[in-house]
């Protein structure tokens, strides 16, 4: 496994994840082999709550993966994890790492971006780190990290749409795609995604392509 250096966020998790006590501990028994949480937990006389979170952790940092899953007694099959990769290889680029800082600042240009895109000259469907290091004022490496916050998938960023939309919603009682997206100064890609969400959680119902509020 290897963190290049243009992922410092990836190389900052890493780092952490191998500076717990707790977390080396699984990471020693996952070395021997795929493991559950039950059995990590009944080795290394820990909480299974707190192999779960940690296995979680580790999991988001790229050094571990679920491994398939083992069936033990006649109760569910227990999720089985390996490690990712025997070895790390870690390229920091140390002016972009000490600039990018936390990865909640990072979240916070982002959505800093989308702010002033939505009240100048409107979001694009796809944002380019050009456009966030020149809107934000920020390197364009540092823009480069930005943009993979920059998308449908950020809770953060859909909540400032879904909530806008929500509001236009109960305002006007119905509302289009085209008449969402002139509203908000966002691409129409972008709507389309909020207005998913909102209908996946119920909030909302779309008829021949007009969004309603479920009151």
């Amino acid at each position: 496994m290897r963190i290049p250096s243009n992922r410092p966020l990836a190389a900052r998790r890493v780092m952490q994840a191998l500076s717990s006590y707790a977390k080396l501990r699984l990471l020693r028994v996952l070395a021997r082999g795929p493991a559950s949480p039950a059995s990590m937990a009944r080795e290394l006389d820990m909480a299974l709550s707190v192999v779960t979170e940690h296995l979680r952790d580790l999991e988001a940092a790229g050094l571990v993966r679920t491994a398939g899953y083992a069936r033990v007694g006649r109760g569910r099959p227990a999720k089985l994890y390996a490690l990712s990769s025997p070895r790390v290889v870690i390229e920091v680029d140390l002016p972009l790492y000490a600039e990018v800082g936390s990865e909640d600042r990072v979240a916070s240009l982002a959505l800093e971006y989308v702010r002033r895109k939505m009240e100048g000259p409107g979001l694009p469907a796809s944002p380019s780190a050009l456009d966030i290091a020149e809107t934000l004022g920020i390197d364009v490496k540092l823009a480069s990290i930005v943009l993979g916050y920059v998308r449908p998938t950020s809770d953060d960023l859909m909540g400032i749409l879904e909530g806008s939309v929500m509001d236009i919603l109960r305002e006007r009682g119905e509302a289009g795609v085209g008449e969402l997206s002139d509203s908000l100064n966002v691409d129409r890609y972008w709507i389309v995604a909020a207005l998913k969400r909102l209908s996946e959680r119920g909030l909302i119902e779309i008829r021949r392509g007009i969004a309603r509020p479920i009151v």
